[in-house]
């Protein structure tokens, strides 16, 4: 018997690409600010921190992200705001692809 894993499942699925403006309209507020603070370079521990909850929380706050925007990690979303031109928290900061 072959056991599916999360991972597997994940790659295995065809992600589509939505188009960066509407890329912050499908993040909770919460994932928004997430996604700000982690676009800027901050740790799991050092959002938890910012934002008053466990480092935990924020990995899986990040998971939700990551499936959301279709990106694989910070890399990826950070590459997917800067196209969009603005940071996901609404501050209107431009983002720089790194």
């Amino acid at each position: 018997m072959t056991l599916i894993t999360p991972e597997l499942l994940l790659v295995s699925l065809p992600v589509a690409i939505a188009p960066p403006a509407s890329l912050a309209a499908r993040l909770t507020p919460a994932e928004r600010a997430v996604a700000a603070l982690a676009i800027e370079g901050l740790s799991n521990a050092a959002i938890a921190a910012h934002r008053g909850s466990s480092a935990r929380t924020v990995a899986a706050q990040l998971a939700s992200i990551y499936l959301k925007v279709g990106a694989t990690g910070r890399r990826q979303l950070r590459a997917r705001f800067a196209a969009a031109g603005r940071a996901p928290g609404g501050g209107g900061r431009a983002v720089a692809a790194r």
